[in-house]
């Protein structure tokens, strides 16, 4: 008995094969990147947004320089000048003169702006209006967290970041007595526990 060829056996009943070829659609690139803005979010936060994308998009590495030998213009780091933001292409305009931005790898374009937008006195004055944030009279504790928040993702603390936050919050928020005592008589608790503890006591 002559037996079908694998792909037809399988198919559903009653279906020619021609209904089973399955049509490949063309890769779709999410182009949900926002542009860097200074003024809504750190260099370095908008830079983990940025690779995230990249790995999401399937947008391949930047070759590494070698001997000397800058990898050609490419399509990460076409998406990185296109999405940086006016404010720092203006800025890396003046600093590549007389080349172009485009001519630079990723990783000296990048040096380039943490120098600018994350210098060491802006830490210092992140790190001091962080120090001295307390909640405000008709701030809610939601808010206040989520201030404090913003305000530790400029200061470059790393690994210390959650205890400065603790510390914070528990030395600046509008909390009562005995909650207080509960988060100070727990120094185990991450900051996000401390505020949820907070919020739901």
């Amino acid at each position: 008995m002559h037996r079908a060829p694998f792909y037809q056996a399988q198919a559903p009943p009653n279906v020619p094969h021609q209904q089973n070829v399955i049509r490949l659609q063309p890769a779709m690139i999410n182009t949900g990147l926002s542009k860097f803005d200074p003024a809504e979010c750190s260099f370095s936060t908008w830079v983990q947004q940025f690779e995230e994308f990249c790995f999401l998009n399937g947008i391949q590495p930047e070759p590494p320089v070698v001997n000397n030998i800058i990898p050609p213009h490419n399509k990460k780091r076409a998406l990185f000048l296109t999405h940086v933001g006016t404010r720092a292409l203006e800025l890396l305009r003046k600093r590549c003169a007389p080349y172009q931005p485009n001519q630079f790898p990723i990783e000296a374009l990048m040096h380039t702006l943490r120098q600018h937008f994350e210098k060491p006195e802006l830490q210092a004055t992140y790190r001091f209006q962080l120090m001295s944030r307390v909640q405000k009279p008709g701030e809610t504790l939601e808010d206040y967290v989520s201030e404090l928040q913003d305000l530790g993702a400029k200061c470059n603390f790393g690994d210390h970041l959650d205890e400065r936050l603790r510390d914070r919050f528990v030395s600046g928020a509008n909390l009562p007595t005995p909650v207080r005592t509960h988060l100070l008589s727990h120094p185990e608790m991450t900051f996000e526990e401390m505020g949820n503890y907070a919020q739901n006591a």
